[in-house]
Order: structure tokens, then C-alpha cells, then sequence
């Protein structure tokens, strides 16, 4: 099983027979049976066939489109959204006892997962700021349980993100990196537009297990409720940036698997060479 990754400029796929046929723009050509794809990410340089994309969809696989900067600009999903589900997660959300519940379990196991990746790389370099931050995560950590809204508890993850990402900061440079605080778009240096692209996939992951279990995007329980933003990706990202994407970024930089020349500035801010994001697909 596998996921097809078009991010090439120049890439093209099509259906042949019962598999994805990939050329690359210097004519290496690779093939996948369709059965063995789980999902399709297709960057806006790269084309996918009309053939494909309906054998692709009927065989349940969803597809996600991203820009040079890792954006998700949309996502095509197989028909069949499941009405009970949705039906069940409005009635859920409309408890706000229990959206309460829900959000005081995703702060603290995001703040977590922060001070626990902090604390690992602690023991690597030795640094006050490491186990300064640590150990104040860790009291945020116990204070989500406590008394509040969820005002409160946005509060208290927005503090938390920026003490970790001081800390975050750190280590980037410790290992090499530039590093001018947490930019998301335009990205400020190569860090944060790697940052930007890791949170593409993940993003892409959520939105996939969403759509196979039949929930709502639009509606979360943390993040505020916009027409025009799928608030429950946002909140379920959440959990996962610091113990998947983060500690990821981490590990490649850590290794030089990638390193900060591999990455572009541009006038819209820096973003990933098709170099680096085959390497980074890759691993």
C-alpha cells in the first residue's frame, strides 16, 4: 500500500491497465496497481489524467492538491458521506459540556507531546532553555484541567506554542538552520516553509480520515467556527504537529538529510525545491 506523490514540476500519471503510470520530467517512468494506492498528492506543476482520477475515486482513494508551499488548496473524495455520522457529530457538538471535554483533552495532549519532544532533544544538547521550557509546559500541561471556558483554553494553547516554539527555535539553529520566529505564509526562512510543507501532509492525512469516517469538517470544538475554514482539520492537526511533523523536520535536519540550501527564497517567501521535496516524500 502506498501513497502517490506528483510534486515534481513537469510529472504526468495516467491509467494503463489496472495501474498509475508516472513519468517524471526527466523521462523516468514508475507504475503502482491502482489496488495498492491509498491516496494521490498532485502539486500544482504536475498533471493527473481524467482516466485516472475516476479509476482513483472508484476505488476510494482521495486525492489532495497543494501549491508550492505545501498548502492544501482542496481535496477530491469518493461519494458516500456517511448522514449518520454527521448527524451524530452535530448532536455531539452541540453539547458544550462535551465540546469542553473534547478541547481540554487536545490542549493537553498537544502541550504534551511539545514538552515531550523539547525533553528528548534535551539530553542531545544541553541548554536552559530546554529544561526551563520543559518544566513550564509540563505545569500548563496540569493547568488545562483546571477551571474556565474555552477562551481560556485557547489561551493557554497559544502561550504554550509560543514558549515551545522559542525553545524550537533553539534547536534549529543548533543544528544549522535559520530562524526567525514561527512564520506560517509567507514563510520568513527555510525552517518554517519546511514546518509549512509537514503540515500539508499531515493535514492531508487528517482529511482523508475524516471523509472515511463520515465527519463534517466544518464543524469543530476548539479552533472558532468559520464558513469558509474546516475548523475540525485544525483542531485534530492539533494533536499530531509536534509528535509527527515537528519531530520529523527535526530527525531530517538533524541527519542533514535535508539542509537549509536545499530550500528557495522567493518574493512570496521561502519555499522547498523539487529536490527536497522528493527527498522529503522519500523518507
Amino acid at each position: 500500500m502506498c501513497v502517490v506523490y506528483l510534486l515534481q514540476d513537469g510529472s504526468k500519471a495516467k491509467k494503463q491497465g489496472g495501474r498509475i503510470i508516472v513519468e517524471s520530467r526527466d523521462g523516468t517512468v514508475s507504475s503502482v496497481p491502482i489496488q495498492c494506492v491509498t491516496g494521490v498528492v498532485v502539486g500544482g506543476a504536475a498533471q493527473l489524467s481524467t482516466q485516472a482520477v475516476f479509476a482513483l475515486l472508484e476505488q476510494g482513494v482521495a486525492l489532495s492538491y497543494i501549491d508550492f508551499h505545501g498548502r492544501v488548496k482542496g481535496q477530491l473524495s469518493p461519494s458516500g458521506a456517511d448522514a449518520a455520522a454527521m448527524h451524530a457529530q452535530a448532536r455531539c457538538l452541540g453539547n458544550e459540556g462535551y465540546c469542553k471535554t473534547l478541547a481540554k483533552e487536545l490542549v493537553q495532549e498537544k502541550i504534551t507531546a511539545q514538552y515531550r519532544l523539547l525533553s528528548y532533544y534535551s539530553k542531545k544538547y544541553i541548554a536552559s532553555i530546554l529544561t526551563d521550557t520543559v518544566s513550564e509546559l509540563k505545569v500548563m500541561a496540569k493547568q488545562v484541567s483546571w477551571g474556565g471556558g474555552i477562551d481560556r483554553l485557547r489561551g493557554l494553547e497559544g502561550t504554550a506554542a509560543r514558549l515551545y516554539f522559542e525553545a524550537f527555535g533553539y534547536l534549529v539553529k543548533k543544528l544549522g538552520w535559520s530562524w526567525r520566529g514561527r512564520s506560517r505564509r509567507p514563510a520568513a526562512d527555510g525552517a518554517n516553509a519546511l514546518l509549512n510543507y509537514g503540515y500539508a501532509f499531515l493535514e492531508r492525512d487528517v482529511r482523508v480520515a475524516m471523509a472515511g469516517a463520515g465527519l463534517d469538517a466544518r464543524n469543530g470544538f476548539l479552533h472558532s467556527k468559520n464558513a469558509r475554514k474546516d475548523s475540525l482539520v485544525y483542531d485534530l492537526m492539533e494533536k499530531y504537529r509536534a509528535d509527527i511533523t515537528e519531530r520529523f523536520n527535526l530527525k531530517l535536519m538533524h541527519l542533514r538529510i535535508l539542509t537549509e540550501d536545499e530550500l528557495v527564497s522567493t518574493n512570496e517567501g521561502w519555499r522547498i525545491s523539487d529536490e527536497a521535496r522528493k527527498k522529503y516524500c522519500e523518507r
